[in-house]
């Protein structure tokens, strides 16, 4: 079985990567500042297509408040619920209530860290009782990775812990063979991604 966490919009996947089960991130690389990002454009496409699993998005300062959209996502089968603080320009230390909220409908949370501190996501962690999964990585985060519930992409830490490694591409953003070739490298972390969903 052949699975990635997918930096992917509604284009992508039309070309065959062999990939048998993706979850699709609605964190689109030029966001769009609102809520959701691309969520709903992605359960569109994806609905009624086999192999496609989603994450849920949230964007603190949404009008929406938290508990009333995140509840319309997991009504959609959400697996768990992107933060990207840098591309929605909020801090980490401004989403406690999204937090609590995510942590107590037991909902893995996806992060994106390039402009969170290590101090920010160790308050995050701080009584949190499901998984965190830095999506991508900076040096300064090493002490994280002995939290028994960080799970880190494999694509930027080579040495990360062996049951808690998994592979998330940026494909369509990144080319296809670069994808193909991170498929193969890490197809071992492929049973810790499924522990994740």
């Amino acid at each position: 079985m052949i699975l990635d966490i997918q930096h992917v919009g509604i284009r992508g996947y039309e070309r065959e990567l062999g990939i048998d089960l993706a979850i699709l991130n609605p964190s689109y690389r030029y966001s769009c500042q609102c809520c959701v990002d691309g969520f709903y454009q992605q359960y569109l496409w994806s609905r009624g297509r086999k192999g496609f699993k989603q994450l849920g998005i949230y964007n603190p300062k949404c009008r929406i408040p938290v508990d009333i959209e995140i509840e319309r996502q997991i009504a959609k089968g959400i697996v768990g619920v992107v933060l990207n603080p840098g591309n929605h320009h909020y801090s980490l230390n401004d989403v406690g209530r999204v937090i609590e909220f995510i942590n107590r409908k037991r909902l893995n949370i996806y992060l994106y860290t390039k402009t969170s501190t290590l101090q920010e996501i160790e308050k995050v962690l701080d009584g949190l009782d499901v998984n965190l999964v830095l999506l991508d990585w900076k040096e300064e985060l090493r002490p994280l990775l002995k939290e028994s519930n960080v799970y880190v992409n494999g694509k930027y830490v080579e040495d990360g812990p062996k049951n808690r490694t998994i592979i998330a591409t940026f494909y369509p953003y990144e080319s296809e063979e670069i994808a193909k070739e991170m498929l193969r490298k890490l197809s071992w972390t492929f049973n810790n991604f499924l522990s994740l969903i």
